[in-house]
């Protein structure tokens, strides 16, 4: 540091400048080598002189290795280290494997800003430079990675397994037990989007298997990592689903939903357990997986729906989808799912022969959700104003179930459905009739005679 206070253009200050960056390192003192090396890239950069370049060279790599560890050592740290990586590929000193860590390195800043081009480019050459086998097993997963974000899912799948077999059996089941769980689970997403569900199966089971074992990686994130374990199981949980296997369903849900709490702050997280709790609800309730809300809005809608209970009032599985629809709607992910979880509970509790927690449900669909432009959501809220009446005069209201018998009218004249249309006026001239008022009587025969 006094030869380059005393000194500092001597043809020795350059090498104070290393001398003094490489001890700073040494000591922790990162922040002083940093500067130092700046110093030395800035001063000597455009030199002729080969020691000079030798020492810019060194530098360089110095300032990327720093901000590799700790990128907020600089503001603008990415800016800074794409910089020194690019003109590291660009050095004549640089040798081939050097080039290829610093292709490698650019590729991972690509693909963090999603520039998922570039980074393919990036990762292309590392390859070509490069012939360390270690180096070439990350770039195959950080192309598989690719692949995925990209939706290429053939890709995902061809150079998983690739990259897999590159790893070898001891190390998956080793040192790279994390990477090799994370692969397999890229893969089996990607399977299942193939409809290769069988193989799927086999590779969720694996990264299952994998990832109970609590290795770490520094290429994933610890998030990446945690999501393994559940989303694996819910995935599983779908596949036994699709297979009519609801017990094993059932188990697979079961396990995401003890594996990640209600209280769960992680966004992915909190999807997959409301999406888990819908699935597992749905089997409770005992409903066709691919039923659609549309195919409720019909003509039966209309009709006193306490006669199709199907199970006991109160029976423990409906109890159970109640319970779990509700964790669906304070989880609020989704205006789909919650709409929903709202509208299926309501229809659970006029099976039950409850038409106040029913009318309360349906309500409460019809409050919050009258105003969606979604075509489902649009579907559950018009049926659900077409069961309101039944409910209300159920539980001995004439006039607010011929309020809902009105909306239920206008809804039948909307969707242009003769018998729909038929019932719907029915409906309203017989809660006419009923209420002893002369003058809607006299409405009701008119309702009647249409």
């Amino acid at each position: 540091e006094q030869t380059i206070q005393n000194y500092p253009h001597s043809e020795f200050a350059i090498d104070a400048y290393w001398n003094a960056a490489t001890l700073c390192n040494q000591g922790g003192k990162v922040a002083k080598a940093f500067h130092y090396a700046e110093q030395i890239i800035d001063q000597y950069s455009q030199s002729d002189n080969a020691h000079a370049r030798e020492i810019v060279y060194s530098a360089r790599n110095l300032i990327c290795n720093l901000l590799l560890a700790d990128g907020t050592l600089r503001s603008n740290g990415t800016a800074v280290l794409s910089q020194q990586l690019t003109a590291i590929v660009a050095s004549l000193n640089a040798t081939h494997e050097a080039r290829a860590n610093a292709y490698f390195e650019l590729g991972n800043l690509h693909t963090v800003a999603k520039d998922y081009q570039s980074a393919q480019a990036a990762y292309q050459k590392a390859k070509q430079e490069s012939d360390s086998d270690e180096l070439r097993k990350k770039i195959g997963y950080r192309e598989t990675t690719l692949h995925f974000a990209l939706g290429e899912y053939a890709k995902v799948v061809e150079t998983g397994l690739e990259t897999l077999q590159k790893i070898g059996t001891s190390a998956i089941h080793g040192s790279q037990s994390a990477i090799a769980a994370h692969l397999y689970y890229l893969i089996g997403q990607s399977q299942m989007q193939l409809n290769q569900i069988d193989a799927a199966e086999e590779a969720f089971q694996q990264a299952i298997a994998l990832i109970t074992d609590g290795a770490t990686m520094p290429e994933i994130r610890r998030i990446e990592l945690a999501e393994i374990n559940p989303f694996s199981h819910f995935y599983l949980g779908h596949i036994h689903e699709r297979r009519g296997q609801t017990d094993r369903a059932i188990a697979e849900y079961q396990v995401v939903l003890s594996a990640i709490g209600v209280s769960s702050t992680e966004q992915k997280a909190k999807e997959i357990r409301t999406e888990a709790a819908w699935q597992l609800a749905r089997i409770y309730e005992n409903e066709p997986i691919n039923e659609s809300a549309n195919q409720q809005t019909d003509e039966s809608s209309i009709t006193n729906h306490q006669s199709q209970v199907r199970r006991e009032p109160h029976s423990p599985t409906h109890q159970q989808a109640l319970e779990l629809y509700a964790q669906v709607i304070a989880a609020n992910i989704n205006p789909r799912l919650t709409a929903g979880a709202i509208y299926r509970r309501g229809r659970l509790y006029q099976r039950a022969a409850d038409p106040d927690k029913a009318m309360a449900e349906f309500s409460q669909l019809v409050d919050g959700f009258s105003k969606s432009t979604d075509a489902e959501i649009k579907a559950m809220v018009e049926d659900a104003i077409l069961r309101l009446p039944n409910l209300s005069n159920s539980s001995g209201d004439v006039n607010a179930a011929i309020k809902t018998a009105k909306a239920a009218l206008q809804i039948a004249q909307n969707k242009a459905a003769p018998l729909l249309l038929a019932k719907a006026q029915f409906q309203l001239a017989s809660l006419y009739y009923q209420s002893g008022d002369k003058k809607q009587q006299r409405s009701a025969v008119r309702l009647f005679k249409e």
